[in-house]
């Protein structure tokens, strides 16, 4: 083998070699572009509709605790009557997050939302079904992210009982991560207001108002959200809607009478 070829074995060598480590070493971290192609909004999501929900892996507002999980416990939600004939439920804010958070760490070891403290406050804010006027408690999974999935309370505020809860999701710049966070919220909300429900009857329900929000869109914002259909176990009623571009599924108290003055109107209701 003459000298030139020598070399050129060589260079050849030092290449297949550089190839190999920067395959092994630099290309698993470039970072992943989006497919363009990919389907946005109610279309997308109700592609996905009923899947597990995959927890963000990002930090977003909870941290890891190395505590041991509770063992699982049982509550009952019941309802109270306003003093202008309103329903509202005999559990708080703090109530609700207490829960939550415990179903949360049994899966997870940690918990998700944080305290009612920490959550954005807004005053005088008429709950979406029965038109109280409630404080409104705001809670973002990413307080940097404004179309990231929301969750809010209206509250009673004399004595801090929930009136209704609403879970949102922008329709704009809809990606998969958001879709999980909006799926993971609903999930355990459902589950506290309905903890007899097993967890594929959540999903079952959850599909169900996704699909009944598909149906009763409103495209203004100065439009007002009255459901159309009313899906109900015991004391606790949800609903699901799409308000300018916001996909909604909210958790309301109910009793006998509003029901059957909700069918009374042209409404539907359906048993869980």
């Amino acid at each position: 083998m003459d000298r030139l070829e020598k070399q050129i074995l060589c260079i050849s060598t030092v290449c297949l070699i550089f190839i190999f480590l920067f395959a092994l070493y630099w290309l698993p971290t470039l970072p992943h572009k989006e497919s363009d192609n990919e389907k946005t909004g109610v279309e997308a999501a109700t592609e996905m509709a009923g899947t597990s929900p995959q927890v963000p892996t990002q930090s977003m507002c909870s941290e890891e605790t190395d505590a041991a999980a509770p063992e699982q416990e049982t509550w009952k939600i019941s309802v109270l009557n306003t003093a202008n004939g309103k329903q509202k439920f005999q559990f708080t804010l703090e109530d609700y997050i207490e829960k939550y958070n415990f179903l949360y760490r049994l899966e997870h070891d940690r918990t998700w939302l944080l305290p009612k403290e920490e959550w954005h406050r807004f005053d005088s804010q008429e709950s979406p079904f029965s038109d109280i006027d409630t404080a409104r408690y705001e809670f973002d999974p990413d307080k940097n992210v404004h179309s990231d999935p929301d969750l809010w309370a209206f509250i009673d505020p004399e004595d801090g009982n929930l009136c209704e809860v609403s879970l949102g999701m922008p329709e704009h710049d809809w990606t998969q991560w958001r879709y999980e966070v909006f799926q993971q919220q609903c999930y355990y909300t459902l589950s506290v207001f309905y903890p007899e429900l097993t967890a594929e009857e959540v999903w079952a329900l959850f599909d169900l108002l996704y699909a009944d929000a598909a149906e009763n869109e409103y495209l203004s914002q100065s439009d007002k959200p009255d459901p159309v259909t009313i899906r109900f176990r015991g004391d606790v009623g949800c609903y699901g809607f799409i308000h300018s571009g916001v996909i909604r599924i909210n958790v309301i108290p109910v009793t006998a009478e509003l029901l059957e003055n909700f069918t009374d109107g042209g409404g539907s209701t359906y048993g869980i």
